[in-house]
């Protein structure tokens, strides 16, 4: 019942949305950024098998947050806490998507920034397997 509720109002929010892009601020943290009429659209989750995220957003315009199923809270234009967990939640603000998208990704999030893996390749040597999980490079 609940995964029929939860694809019945992702279906209704995204209907006749047009997509606007996918904004890379972690490869754990999907964003994607669409227009509905006259406002703008966000989905954002938390993916991998981590914990919830806490993000701290803020906000340039009055938003109404949706969770997965369909129930709206109004947030105010400021500072807002977020806990990001593996379902969608949605953002529906009058803010351009280009505005938006920076107020993200001055968020503050706290996700890993590498991810470390180690491989004995012998009884003498170690392979260490460090992948950047941002998107910034070095240069």
């Amino acid at each position: 019942r609940h995964t029929v509720s939860a694809y019945a109002a992702t279906a209704r929010l995204l209907n006749g949305v047009e997509f606007i892009k996918k904004a890379d601020l972690h490869k754990n943290l999907p964003v994607y950024i669409f227009k509905k009429q006259n406002q703008t659209l966000v989905a954002l989750w938390r993916s991998g098998n981590g914990k919830d995220i806490t993000a701290l957003i803020d906000l340039p315009a009055k938003s109404v947050l949706l969770d997965v199923e369909g129930n709206a809270k109004n947030l105010p234009a400021g500072k807002n806490t977020l806990t990001l967990t593996d379902a969608p939640i949605y953002l529906l603000s009058s803010a351009s998507a280009s505005v938006m998208e920076k107020c993200l990704k001055n968020a503050s999030v706290t996700l890993p920034e590498i991810k470390m893996a180690m491989s004995m390749l012998n009884c003498k040597n170690m392979a260490v397997y460090l992948n950047n999980l941002t998107n910034q490079s070095d240069g």
